[in-house]
């Protein structure tokens, strides 16, 4: 819930920003490199056994924005997040914990500072489970998802771009059935 108080506490400020001419007019092409703070919710189904996670990450993201018009045009991007979840439904006798290494590859529209796009992604997780009855174990699971996503950017003055993005990957991972919804805040430097 923090996050999300955070998100209306940007969107709020940041008509200030657009009155004192802080924000950039117009999306010329860039080169931007970055990176910020993800929230995930995530669920991972396997042999009608489903399993709920919460987490952060850290995306680190390079990409190019590709302008066809002053506000219309294409990005691409490449970047890399490493997240920890904890399973929502773990209690005083278990837990079950999972570490995610992702490399994603997005490619999209923007029209002025709204963005849509897609793309995929190759995740690694280690998922460790700590029971009192059965003891310790961990699995190693990895696999592509695809992706959609949405943002909206803001560019600052001189070189700065600020972006809130959500993002919805579903896919398989091993013999797991994979579906994550997240909602990220990142800073970007512009070249």
């Amino acid at each position: 819930m923090k996050f999300f108080s955070a998100l209306l506490f940007f969107f709020t400020t940041l008509p200030a920003f657009a009155e004192t001419s802080s924000l950039a007019e117009g999306r010329p092409f860039h080169i931007y490199a970055g990176g910020g703070l993800q929230r995930d919710f995530l669920t991972m189904q396997w042999a009608g056994y489903k399993s709920t996670f919460e987490g952060w990450g850290m995306p680190l993201e390079v990409g190019m924005d590709i302008p066809f018009s002053p506000n219309f045009g294409g990005f691409i991007s490449a970047g890399y997040t490493a997240s920890e979840f904890l399973n929502t439904q773990s209690g005083t006798s278990q837990i079950e914990k999972m570490a995610m290494k992702s490399q994603i590859y997005k490619l999209g529209f923007y029209y002025y500072r709204l963005g849509v796009g897609w793309g995929m992604s190759k995740d690694r997780a280690t998922v460790n489970q700590v029971s009192v009855t059965t003891g310790s174990s961990e699995n190693e699971i990895q696999g592509q998802t695809g992706m959609g996503l949405v943002n909206y950017t803001f560019d600052i003055k001189p070189n700065f771009r600020l972006m809130f993005e959500g993002q919805y990957r579903n896919g398989n991972l091993d013999a797991y059935r994979f579906n994550d919804i997240s909602g990220s805040i990142k800073f970007y430097i512009l070249f």
